[in-house]
């Protein structure tokens, strides 16, 4: 009886020590959720699904660009006007502290113009916030990093 006893307090212990390293920063499991949720985000915006892009963002969502900031209400309202083409997600970086973790990427764009010529963004820096609550995610934060040059 001790030595079940013994075994099952090894498998309990060893299953939080588990828990405990996939949670710690550099984990192979934070870039993989990490990168996970960007291509969530990204696949659901080509679908022109935004009411499953407005779920995952949190109530205190702020978006940065270019152009100003946005609000959750007003980065929903600008995504409902939007028109992703192709595009390209890579070098993904994913680092978690506690419950946030901060997911840094590449993305570049393809755009049809006129419909004949075709129009290739410069691949530009993103970065996305996420606040990890048990198995579920919100999307706090996005910053669009597009450099333009000085005309």
């Amino acid at each position: 009886m001790k030595t079940v006893k013994l075994l099952a307090l090894i498998a309990v212990l060893s299953f939080f020590s588990v828990l405990a390293v996939s949670a710690q920063p550099g984990s192979p499991a934070v870039p993989l959720r990490g990168e996970e949720m960007v291509r969530r985000i990204f696949a659901d915006l080509k679908a022109g699904n935004i009411e499953a892009v407005a779920r995952y963002m949190a109530p205190g969502f702020q978006a940065v660009r270019e152009s100003g900031t946005n609000d959750r209400d007003q980065e929903i309202a600008n995504l409902r006007q939007g028109d992703l083409g192709d595009y390209t997600l890579s070098d993904f970086k994913a680092t978690r502290t506690g419950p946030v973790m901060i997911v840094t990427y590449t993305f570049s764009e393809t755009k049809a113009i006129f419909s004949a010529i075709e129009h290739v963004t410069s691949p530009a820096p993103r970065m996305s916030v996420f606040l990890i609550e048990g198995d579920g995610w919100q999307w706090l934060a996005n910053a669009d990093l597009r450099v333009r040059p000085y005309r």
